[in-house]
């Protein structure tokens, strides 16, 4: 009975990983594995509901104790035109953004934008409360800066580690721009309101 309550044990508390074709890694215990998904429950959640993720969306699997089982192939007819080490690359720079891209700059000019904005909304410029999406959209056209550091020294200047980065990039600049334009916007609006409504 012990030995069975230790193989449970191990077994509760194992380890296996998820890693996903954005670039993410999930630590998880795996359930089922079936042709076209896996289930899983994450180890990091506080809920014990399973999760389940198609297999497009997993780059690789990995059972504690257990070779790594690489589900992305090479095919250019369904999509996927990179080779196996140019996909490790285009993965490593979606995940990077998180770790190493600098938003600083651009949710200060966002923020500046969307004051400007809710002055001429106050003054009654309507169509301007169409700015935050397009400027959103307007500053996604820059490309992303990739700054070398040293985990991204060996494949810095490779395509699919800047095409990876650059994607995730231009995704999060949008977003940061959409809110805080808007932010900038509304409190901007309703600062010039109530200073009109006090004259």
């Amino acid at each position: 009975m012990a030995l069975v309550f230790v193989v449970a044990s191990f077994s509760a508390n194992c380890q296996d990983t998820l890693r996903l074709m954005n670039g993410g890694e999930i630590n998880v215990k795996i359930e089922v594995i079936s042709e076209g998904s896996i289930s899983f429950q994450p180890l990091n959640s506080k809920k014990t509901s399973f999760q389940v993720r198609t297999t497009d969306e997993i780059f690789s699997f990995k059972k504690e104790g257990q070779p790594e089982v690489q589900l992305y192939k090479y095919n250019p007819e369904i999509g996927n035109f990179y080779q196996i080490s140019e996909m490790k690359q285009y993965m490593v720079g979606e995940r990077h953004v998180d770790l190493y891209h600098n938003t600083k700059w651009t949710k200060i000019s966002a923020l500046a934008a969307g004051v400007v904005a809710g002055y001429f909304v106050a003054d009654g410029g309507g169509i301007v409360t169409a700015s935050p999406i397009f400027f959103a959209s307007v500053m996604t056209l820059p490309k992303a800066h990739i700054q070398k550091n040293k985990d991204n020294a060996s494949i810095h200047d490779k395509f699919p580690y800047k095409e990876g980065y650059t994607r995730v990039a231009k995704g999060k600049r949008f977003l940061n721009n959409l809110a805080y334009s808007a932010l900038g916007m509304i409190g901007s609006f309703v600062i010039f309101e109530l200073a009109d409504s006090g004259n």
